[in-house]
């Protein structure tokens, strides 16, 4: 058989215990004890025990008894001992279960009283049954019913449930048997079942309309996980009609407890669906043997769930301070939650995984809802003894007044302060725990303090109308509720702002402007500025440019605006003169001289052989005067031209604020004059 799942340690522990009862047994007379806050149940060896009280007997006196079982070895063979209470202070054996067969093991007995006649069965029947021969060698294992019509006294065989197929637990075993009435009339039966090929555990249900014949087994948990191994179920009716079942899922879920809900106590749903895992509002859980009970409540319409476990681990799965000491507490209709926590009646706080200390505690509420009796075991030297005590129950109320303050914003600019009051009942103290405020993609949770939790918004909100929602998610003494508030919410943004100038062109004072950038809808980040002319005079030149003092860019971590300055740098018009050039003697001078010189003996040969030389002398003078004039060293006059500056005007200038995919603009009037 597949080991290592605390149903498991805990059926060898039994077997176990065999070996030492000769050490604590006790005889049957003068077994009695009186309750304090840890009563110990007799001095021998008890396990497993189970608890209910008779409500609908015809025998009136036997209305109100209280009924536990416990598996013993009083004589060194097994036997399932009842004890009855008449105010659960104090019990006294009343009775015993006795079969031939209890010699092969006994194991995972359970209690349950008959709401109604079932065959021949009437209201008030008590039936037990339990796992027996899991250590036969030559039988094989079942699940035996008996039932008592005398409040526990006697008991009579009354059917076998189911048989496995080999000796003993050689092909698998049958375990921890759970009884409940279906709506329509069946007694229901869940148990763990170990025969099924492809599963290591699973849950299977079957049903009697008689109480001794039984039929329709199907599946109630079987996991698609071969080595998951739902188990210990427990059912309890809630007043909607809604039958609540608890269950330990081990195997790689470390035998944490699960929930199931079923409208008819015999539809559970898709048996591959594992359920829903048991965590408290601080994220605690229980592991191993869950059993949960159900009482009234003053204040509570749904009343209070109540679920104990064999270990408590905190959320980052050390074994809590409240480990063997804690009861888990709801106040919902259907046991969603939330699950809160209080102190057990009877501690074990050095409860380990072992099929003794605090293991499989049953639960059974007072009439009114006020307390709750708890039978748990633990070690007293080798010894596996049972205990029993009684607390308070914290009752709760379904709904705590939950305000948000402002109950209207308009949400521009951040933080946005919102205040949750939580107001509870004038007779219970002042709720305690957590509230989640959410709208949209934001969520935020803080601790009440003295019933108030306050909330600084700094990031953006969904932009448009929606509803802050604040959820409380209830403590020992109150249920989950919730309380709204509208808010309507600016996207987050940015402006910005400019004005117009006037300055002369090449001025360098007198030529900026303040820009303002100012953030909406909870925007902060770096905004980067930039400007550019969108529009010139006709046929302008050399036109402005700009620039942002200190720098070009602005951090927004507020709700505050930014500012910078944009600076105009123009040019002006200017004349710039050009300086004249010194006159020099040109090359040609001495040339022109050697010329004359050469005509003037030319005119004096002529002279000696014609009268023409005369008008061939003044042409040659009148040439020398020429180049001379040309020729001679000096300095021109001066000219002036014109630099043109920025052409004067209206321009209009455009200012970019940017930041990511969000941009602003503005636009001013820059005149040039």
């Amino acid at each position: 058989m597949p080991m290592g799942s605390a149903l498991q340690r805990q059926r060898f522990g039994i077997a176990l215990a065999l070996f030492f009862i000769g050490a604590s047994f006790f005889f049957i007379s003068g077994r009695t004890a009186s309750a304090q806050s840890k009563t110990q149940l007799s001095s021998s060896t008890a396990l497993y025990a189970r608890l209910v009280r008779i409500s609908h007997h015809a025998n009136a006196a036997l209305n109100g008894k209280i009924v536990a079982s416990v598996t013993a070895f009083p004589s060194g063979v097994g036997e399932q001992d009842i004890y009855t209470s008449s105010d659960g202070a104090s019990f006294a054996l009343a009775g015993a279960i006795h079969d031939a067969d209890f010699s092969g093991g006994l194991c995972c007995g359970t209690l349950f009283e008959l709401p109604r006649a079932i065959g021949t069965l009437p209201a008030g029947t008590l039936i037990w049954s339990g796992s027996v021969g899991q250590s036969s060698t030559t039988q094989a294992m079942q699940l035996k019913v008996y039932a008592s019509q005398d409040g526990g006294a006697t008991w009579t065989y009354l059917s076998t449930i189911a048989v496995t197929s080999k000796v003993g637990t050689t092909g698998g075993g049958l375990w921890e048997p759970q009884f409940t009435v279906a709506s329509d009339g069946a007694l229901v039966v869940v148990f763990s079942d170990e025969t099924v090929s492809g599963h290591s555990q699973l849950l299977r249900q079957m049903r009697s309309y008689n109480g001794t014949s039984w039929q329709d087994s199907t599946y109630t948990v079987a996991s698609t996980v071969q080595s998951d191994r739902p188990g210990m179920a427990v059912i309890t009716v809630l007043p909607s009609g809604l039958y609540f079942m608890t269950y330990e899922m081990c195997g790689p879920a470390a035998c944490t407890a699960f929930y199931r809900t079923s409208p008819d106590g015999w539809n559970w749903g898709v048996a591959t669906n594992t359920g829903t895992r048991i965590v408290s509002t601080t994220g605690q859980y229980f592991e191993h043997t869950p059993i949960n009970a159900w009482a009234p409540s003053a204040v509570s319409t749904n009343g209070t769930i109540l679920l104990t476990g064999q270990m408590l681990y905190e959320s980052n799965g050390t074994v809590s301070s409240g480990n063997g000491s804690t009861i888990f507490v709801s106040h919902s209709a259907d046991g969603s939650g939330p699950w809160t926590t209080m102190p057990a009646p009877v501690q074990v706080p050095t409860a380990y995984n072992n099929y003794c200390p605090n293991y499989s505690s049953p639960l059974l509420p007072s009439v009114d809802g006020t307390s709750v009796l708890e039978f748990a075991s633990d070690y007293v030297g080798t010894t596996c003894t049972m205990y029993y005590g009684s607390g308070s129950i914290q009752a709760g109320t379904v709904t705590p007044s939950v305000t948000v303050t402002p109950a209207t914003s308009n949400v521009s600019s951040y933080p946005l302060q919102v205040t949750v009051t939580v107001a509870g009942n004038g007779s219970l103290p002042t709720p305690t725990g957590k509230v989640t405020l959410s709208s949209g993609s934001y969520t935020a949770t803080q601790a009440l303090v003295n019933g108030v939790a306050t909330f600084s918004i700094a990031g953006p909100l969904t932009a448009g109308s929606g509803t802050l929602t604040a959820a409380y998610v209830g403590d020992a003494n109150y249920t989950a509720a919730t309380g709204t508030a509208s808010v309507t919410v600016v996207a987050a943004g940015l402006t910005v702002s400019s004005s117009a100038l006037t300055v002369k062109a090449g001025a360098t004072s007198s030529n900026s402007i303040p820009i303002s950038i100012t953030p909406s809808g909870g925007f902060t980040g770096v905004v980067t500025l930039s400007a550019a002319i969108q529009s010139s005079p006709a046929g302008s030149v050399a036109p402005p440019t700009f620039s942002f003092s200190p720098a070009n860019t602005v951090t927004l971590s507020s709700a505050s605006a930014a500012s910078a300055t944009l600076v105009v740098s123009t040019t002006a018009t200017t004349a710039a003169l050009q300086q004249p050039q010194p006159l020099n003697r040109t090359p040609h001078a001495p040339l022109a001289y050697a010329g004359l010189l050469l005509l003037a003996g030319f005119s004096g040969v002529r002279r000696m052989h014609g009268k023409g030389a005369k008008g061939i002398w003044i042409a040659v003078m009148m040439l020398a005067v020429f180049i001379s004039m040309t020729s001679c060293s000096g300095k021109s006059s001066p000219t002036s031209s014109a630099v043109q500056g920025t052409t004067p005007g209206t321009y209009m200038v455009q200012v970019v604020a940017a930041s990511g995919s969000l941009s602003a603009t503005s636009q001013f009037t820059l005149t040039v004059q």
